[in-house]
């Protein structure tokens, strides 16, 4: 008997490696000739290389001096009372008010008999106020028990009774849901309740200050069919808090995002950490979090944020530029992931369960390359592997085993669960004798597999035991097993995660169901239909599978091994007959191709799916099918509906979509119904009935909008036309012409839109046309318009008014411009303050755009000599604000302000980039290929830029769906360097673009411009020469928030770059890109 060695060069394997692997040999050669007998599975694998790295890779486990969560909190009342400690989209709350209002919820409380010991159960949507909540419950000395909104009355009902809940405090909407649960013992407090309550004179103080007592208790997935309570104290909360807040450098600068719901363990960290470093938490709405969560984190500023790499996938790291640290947790990041945010973001890759307090594990910087399941090293932790099936057998460095986790932070166990709590956290095995100068502190069973690298992290393998992630949250299969039983009984069930086709991305939750060869076609429908009230929804399969018996191993348990192969043999097509809702897929009828909404939705539905390569995706298109039946996940639908409220201002929620049997058609009768319809809850008939009558009775009277609109023609105003068009809410637009016959004005309206690309054959019959002159008295318009206009005529109601007619002419002067720019203004103003019901108007301003700081007084000395346009525009600007004044003077707060939005440059729609050619920037482009050379001076100048499908939406956008909290003035300094600029100008045309001084740059543009006639930067070389301090001081502090995604900007001035080449306008190089156009087809022209 012997072995045989096969030596391995060091550029093959690490000598480390190499080292350890013969030390293991040399143990199991050992082992077997002095004790024969010995069984593989008693064998000792670790070397004294593997004890003498794990000895140098020991943490320091000394706990840190305890503490409250509270009480930690409590130090930035006194510090930094003014500084923002919460903030969502419509509130913001500082360390002070914070301090006062939690005081105040702790002292009521408090009053009712609620004491170190108590338990609280907080059942709130997330807001602001909940985490105000939260921490008052705290500072009571209460313990907390988070529950999600979405949680079952049963439940609801078992985790109230499981942790004898003294109170339950929720939200009006959320009452009746406690009522019809159950939970008549426990006392309800609704948030209304606590919002006026009187602050205590010693708000400061804190009563509660025992770090040994309870802070909350978790309820996770359990094996017993029931959710189990995992219980935390004080201490080790707040010195894990300080601790992992240390490793992400959390600090009074850091807007941090509470993403996670309030039920789940990665909420802690997002709910305290920032609270204890003095930073900001960034609470987003319920709806906010699933349907514009990208959106709302730009607003919010967010610069960390923890999330699963399902709802990173959805982000874009260019959309997000406050954004400095996004940590991955729940599942391993795609390799998309880490290219597309490592170079943007520090991105880190985490790990940590319920049992442990707050986070274990974190692997910060992860780049391209790196393997993804990389978990770092531990957080005041040490990281063990072990024999799963014996802990106190300890394993190599590099082998697989089970991961325990060692912390003084850990929870102290299961509550009311015993057994459960004696095997998963347990006292230090006998072979950690062996290390020295270590800390004998108890260790916790993670169930995961795991090894450690020759550096000492962990490189997460999967898992061991019976739970599963799915999408970050922690869910134990035998629970759902156990709850379909119940409902099936006497039969079996078995519920296996698993992919289509075996594929590991997107795995469901997938339910084998014991069925009589005559089985229900509706099984889905009825099991989805009986655990809603059992389950939370992200426990709920998503396929349930109809088999005649659960197949048995030879162990005679259930063969899950067998099951998830038949379904890796499956794909998406053969599954979507067993999802809720669905039917044959040859029973999927044809949407007929003048439903336009239907087919589209259609359409975006496959390509989601086609993204992840799902066979299903191509039989979808231009197919009415029901929604839930087609495998998307949570994250998907929230992209769907966050698609409809996009493009159609459509409000519908997730859990709508997901209802069995809801179909492409359904959808587009709530469309036509009216947004507001999609958002009902169909949960009994009646409603559903309601649902089918309402768009009957909404048929008597007509609630759609009529916009006014002094341009529908020109670069700017067909694009508006089109929107209004596009939009939902509007039924009659206005539109004023400068023509002398209707025909004359309609050929007008239909030459611009030709040229837009954008006509559809025929003018909507929903545009009505009023011949009119902006430089002329009440607009040119007839009498009985004017009075229509201004409400003394009830002939036509109109509902909003947009400004956006004006001349541009960057020669002409102030003079010649007035009468258009700026009387038109005064014209407009004068007929809505006459308006007995003041409507809304937009403005939309134009030429010099002012920084933040500057005053009336300074910008009108800037341009004492600048162009005729950049001062009536001027002018016009401060003729609205004057009348917002007036309107505040009133405190009616009936009559709504203006708004005034004011753009930059405007460049081509991303559709078709059609671009205008007479417009300032694409002159200076042309000179600057033609130059091939741009001023070193000017390179970092900010060019604040659109499209102007971009512009056009924001103007209608702001007009039909104006409320009192809207800003005044949006001016739009999205945009890129004129740098920036050059380089897509190279990369487009394929023409180089040197950088030159600037006064040499200025005499060669001189040249270069007089030396032909038609030189498009012949009319406005004067007035940038006049007006180059414009440019060379125009540099974005950063103050400025974001109006517009800076990717699609770029996607404009790209789509435009193109047009312009193809049409010859543009100097071009590049024999693949152009000139393919003809020079002599229609562009946009000022005299057109």
């Amino acid at each position: 008997m012997g072995f045989t060695a096969r030596v391995y060069s060091h550029a093959s394997e690490p000598s480390a490696d190499l080292s350890a692997v013969v030390g293991t040999y040399k143990n199991i050669w050992k082992a077997m000739t002095d004790t024969p007998s010995l069984k593989i599975a008693h064998l000792n694998l670790t070397t004294e290389y593997d004890i003498q790295q794990l000895q140098r890779w020991q943490a320091d486990l000394t706990p840190r001096s305890p503490d409250t969560i509270h009480g930690l909190i409590n130090r930035h009342y006194r510090s930094s009372p003014e500084n923002i400690a919460i903030r969502s989209t419509t509130e913001k709350l500082t360390y002070e008010q914070l301090g006062k209002m939690s005081a105040a919820i702790a002292h009521k409380l408090v009053a009712k008999d609620i004491k170190s010991g108590s338990r609280v159960g907080v059942y709130l949507e997330k807001s602001a106020w909940a985490i105000v909540v939260i921490i008052g419950v705290l500072r009571a000395g209460a313990a907390l028990v988070p529950l999600d909104v979405s949680c079952p009355g049963d439940r609801l009902a078992y985790i109230a009774q499981k942790s004898r809940l003294q109170a339950l405090i929720t939200g009006a909407a959320l009452t009746d849901k406690v009522t019809k649960s159950g939970c008549h013992d426990v006392e309800q407090i609704t948030l209304s309740s606590l919002r006026q309550l009187q602050v205590p004179e010693n708000w400061r103080t804190e009563t509660a200050s025992d770090p040994s007592q309870l802070a909350y208790i978790m309820f996770t997935s359990g094996s017993t069919g029931k959710p189990k309570g995992v219980v935390h104290l004080h201490q080790t909360v707040a010195g894990g808090l300080q601790d992992v807040t240390e490793a992400l450098h959390l600090d009074s600068d850091t807007n941090q995002l509470q993403y996670a719901s309030f039920s789940f363990d990665a909420s802690i960290l997002e709910l305290f950490g920032p609270l204890i470093v003095g930073g900001t938490v960034c609470v987003p709405s319920t709806e906010e979090r699933v349907e514009n969560l990208q959106s709302t984190m730009r607003k919010l500023e967010i610069t960390d944020a923890v999330l699963t790499p399902a709802v990173v996938a959805q982000l874009e790291p260019a959309n997000l530029p406050s954004l400095r640290v996004i940590s991955v947790g729940g599942d391993a990041p795609s390799s998309n992931i880490l290219r597309n945010w490592s170079r943007r973001v520090t991105l880190n890759n985490m790990y940590g369960t319920t049992e442990t307090s707050v986070w274990d594990t974190i692997k910060t910087g992860m780049k391209l390359g790196n393997d993804p399941k990389d978990i770092g090293k531990g957080i005041r932790v040490n990281c063990w592997i072990v024999d799963p099936d014996n802990v106190e057998r300890l394993l190599p460095i590099g082998a697989i085993g089970e991961l325990l986790i060692q912390t003084p932070y850990l929870g102290k166990g299961y509550l009311d669960e015993p057994d459960q709590t004696s095997s998963a956290f347990i006292e230090t095995p006998r072979w950690y004798a062996q290390f020295q100068d270590t800390a004998e502190c108890p260790m916790y069973r993670t169930g995961d597999l795991a090894k450690l690298d020759d550096e000492g992290n962990a490189i997460f393998i999967g898992r061991e035991s019976g739970f599963v992630k799915i999408r970050g949250m922690r869910v134990e299969l035998t629970e759902i097993e156990r709850v379909i039983e119940s409902v099936i009984a006497p039969r079996k069930a078995a519920v296996v995660l698993a992919g289509a086709g075996g594929k590991e991305e997107n795995p469901e939750i997938m339910a084998y169901i014991e069925t009589p060869h005559d089985f229900n076609p509706l099984l889905a429908n009825d099991m989805h239909a009986a655990l809603k009230g059992q389950l939370p929804s992200y426990m709920i399969p998503s396929v349930f599978i109809p088999i005649e018996s659960i197949p048995l191993n030879e162990s005679k348990k259930k063969d899950r091994q067998r099951l998830y192969a038949a379904i890796s043999r499956m794909n998406g097509t053969e599954l979507v007959a067993h999802r809720p809702g669905s039917s044959s897929m040859t029973q999927w009828k044809k949407i007929d191709p003048r439903r336009e909404f239907s087919v589209k939705i259609s359409n975006i539905v496959a390509d989601i799916l086609e993204a992840r390569q799902d066979p299903v995706a191509e039989c979808l298109r231009g197919h009415d099918f029901p929604i839930s039946s087609v495998g998307l996940d949570s994250v998907e639908m929230a992209q769907l509906t966050g698609l409809m409220q996009r493009d159609w201002g459509m409000n519908i929620r997730v859990g709508r979509l997901q209802e069995p049997g809801l179909t492409i058609g359904h959808l587009e009768e709530l469309f036509h119904g009216g947004a507001e319809a999609a958002d009902n809850e169909t949960t009994v008939d009646i409603l559903d009935e309601l649902n089918h009558i309402l768009p009957r009775i909404k048929a008597l009277h007509n609630t759609k909008k009529t916009i006014f609109v002094t341009s529908i023609t020109g670069f700017l105003g067909s694009q508006v036309l089109r929107c209004l068009l596009a939009e939902p809410s509007v039924g009659h637009i206005i539109g004023l012409v400068r023509a002398n016959e209707i025909s004359e004005a309609e050929s007008k309206i239909r030459y611009h839109a030709e040229i837009g690309e954008w006509w559809t054959g025929s003018l909507d019959p929903r545009v009505e046309i009023w011949l009119g002159d902006l430089s002329k008295e009440k607009l040119g318009l007839s009498t009985e318009q004017w009075k229509c206009l201004t409400e003394e005529s009830s002939k036509s109601r109109i509902d909003g008014i947009i400004h956006n007619g004006a001349r541009v002419n960057w020669l002409d002067s102030y003079e010649t411009l007035r009468p258009t720019n700026v009387d038109s203004t005064v014209e407009v103003l004068s007929a809505v303050a006459m308006r007995s019901s003041p409507c809304p108007l937009t403005y939309v301003s134009g030429g010099y755009l002012p920084a933040a700081d500057e005053s009336k007084e300074d910008i009108a000395r800037k341009l004492e000599r600048a162009s005729g346009y950049d001062q009536t525009k001027l002018l016009s600007r401060l003729l609205v604000e004057q009348y917002n004044n007036n309107v505040d003077g009133l405190e009616n707060p009936y009559v709504p302000p203006a708004q005034t939005i004011q753009p930059g440059y405007i460049v081509g729609t991303r559709t078709e980039g059609v671009a205008h050619t007479e417009d300032f920037l694409w002159r200076l482009a042309f000179s600057i290929l033609s130059l091939g050379a741009i001023s070193e001076e000017l390179t970092n100048a900010h060019i604040p830029v659109a499209g102007v499908d971009q512009i056009a939406r924001l103007v209608v956008e702001s007009t039909v769906r104006r409320t009192p909290q809207s800003k005044r003035d949006i001016d739009c300094w999205d945009g890129i360097t004129l740098g920036e600029l050059c380089a897509i100008l190279q990369r487009e045309t394929g023409n180089t673009v040197k950088i030159m001084p600037h006064d040499e740059w200025m005499r060669a543009l001189s040249s270069d411009v007089n030396s032909r006639s038609d030189h498009p930067f012949l009319p406005v070389l004067q007035w940038f020469e006049d007006n180059q301090w414009q440019f060379s001081n125009n540099v974005v502090d950063g103050s400025h928030q974001p109006v517009f995604e800076r990717e699609e900007i770029v996607e404009a001035i790209v789509k435009s770059m193109s047009y312009l080449v193809n049409i010859g306008f543009m100097p071009c190089t590049n024999q693949v890109k152009g000139p393919r156009g003809s020079r002599n087809m229609p562009i946009f022209k000022r005299t057109n």
